[in-house]
């Protein structure tokens, strides 16, 4: 290996729960010099290597060339091989599968050795991103906190975390809004919608097992959506100083926007087709639309880890 080849890769990994705006922040960080924006890149073996699910770019996964020089890079192989590490996959990253992702004592040897075997997978992954795109940082959006574990047990990454909140009332709210998946592009298909108390009990199982994490990351900051919103440069560079990577230049985010370029993206919210000027702004529509029982009861389940991460229960 080279020497570039042999030096760790710098994981950005969000955390959190869906509809927290991960897909923005990573959007945003993809545009920084050095940085190159994947998507939720937990996703890439089974919607891409195997659905064949349009990319960021808008082409299909398999047709777009830049997965196509990672997939080169990384594993000199076909895709139909690489979609084997689908079912790898399977068998070690489930929610069936938590107690054993984050408790390694209660890890039997088959799972032992899957999860070994997967983390190399990764590993490859990770080394074809960077050789492919150039950058030595990534920035993974997967949010799953049982992926972020595997990450950081994966060998040659240097893995960087941001724990993204969002009032839960909002995500709650936005669960239930109707929205189109563009990358499925041979039907019509809308993305899940759920009800409030799923949502609530999601939303607290995401963010808790997310701290879990905090013991092992190179660097583990936890910032509110809704603050990175008003600050975005000042909330960035918070972090990115404690990761020891270079900060946000002003030019990057002026006048609250963004000018946002292709990315090849593996999935995510359906804004990652987005390219051109994106203004920040808090999308505050819920405080008027989410009430009666359901809003009640979104208080009520999450009301600790609403506290603990500084929201009120008047709003944000």
């Amino acid at each position: 290996m080279t020497e570039v080849e042999n030096k760790p890769v710098d994981v950005v990994f969000i955390a959190g729960f869906g509809r927290s705006g991960s897909t923005l922040l990573a959007q945003i960080m993809g545009q920084l010099p050095g940085f190159v924006s994947v998507g939720e890149l937990r996703h890439l073996w089974l919607r891409g290597a195997v659905e064949n699910q349009l990319c960021g770019c808008g082409q299909p996964f398999r047709d777009c060339t830049f997965w196509g020089a990672v997939a080169q890079q990384g594993f000199d192989q076909s895709w139909e091989q690489l979609a084997k590490v689908a079912e790898l996959q399977l068998r070690v990253d489930a929610i069936r599968l938590i107690p054993q992702v984050f408790f390694p004592s209660l890890r039997g040897k088959s799972y032992r050795h899957d999860a070994e075997q997967y983390c190399q997978e990764l590993a490859r992954l990770f080394r074809g991103i960077r050789t492919a795109s150039g950058a030595q940082t990534v920035i993974d959006s997967s949010k799953t906190p049982m992926h972020g574990r595997l990450l950081l047990e994966t060998p040659g990454l240097r893995v960087h975390i941001i724990h993204l909140t969002r009032d839960s009332r909002a995500v709650a709210y936005s669960w239930q809004r109707k929205k189109e998946r563009p990358e499925i592009h041979w039907k019509q298909e809308a993305m899940p919608q759920y009800g409030a108390f799923k949502s609530a009990v999601w939303w607290n199982g995401a963010n808790v097992t997310a701290e879990l994490l905090a013991r092992k990351a190179q660097t583990f900051v936890q910032f509110r959506y809704e603050d990175f919103l008003q600050a975005p440069q000042a909330t960035l560079n918070e972090f990115l100083q404690k990761a020891g990577l270079p900060p946000v230049a002003e030019s990057v985010v002026a006048n609250g926007q963004i000018e946002v370029g292709v990315q090849h993206t593996v999935a995510g919210n359906p804004g990652r087709f987005q390219t051109g000027p994106v203004v920040l702004k808090p999308d505050n529509e819920w405080l008027g639309s989410f009430r009666g029982s359901s809003r009640a009861m979104v208080d009520v389940l999450t009301f600790p880890w609403l506290w603990r991460y500084g929201y009120r229960l008047a709003g944000n």
